[in-house]
């Protein structure tokens, strides 16, 4: 098997970034390009679909076009989505995790926006 770890910095160049704002997803590509432009003891990224899962099989994530100028032009269904470290840990650390419903009450958007089912 093929070595397919990507660095975060090179995952920013290929897929869209997303924020979380007003409960919505908004789209931020372009305003963050390494990890070195946000606060790693705030912030974290998160892959909407799992990266070993992506990685694995990209051809069932993506439609087909793999060559692209920008991430606004990607066509696929991999995101990335900035959050707070607190938010991260109960969307998916095991120990810290919440319930669907809880995470609602608490963030006001639902997981499944969050993370991919697949």
């Amino acid at each position: 098997m093929k070595n397919t770890y990507k660095s975060m910095s090179d995952e920013l160049k290929k897929f869209p970034l997303y924020k979380i704002e007003n409960r919505e997803l908004i789209n931020i590509t372009g305003e963050i390009t390494n990890t070195s432009e946000y606060n790693h003891y705030e912030a974290e990224i998160h892959h909407f679909i799992k990266r070993q899962r992506y990685y694995r099989h990209p051809e069932r994530y993506d439609d087909g076009e793999q060559e692209f100028l920008s991430p606004h032009d990607y066509k696929g269904n991999q995101k990335l989505i900035i959050m707070t470290k607190a938010m991260h840990e109960h969307l998916e650390n095991p120990v810290y995790q919440l319930s669907s419903m809880d995470f609602y009450k608490k963030y006001r958007i639902w997981k499944s926006e969050l993370l991919s089912n697949d």
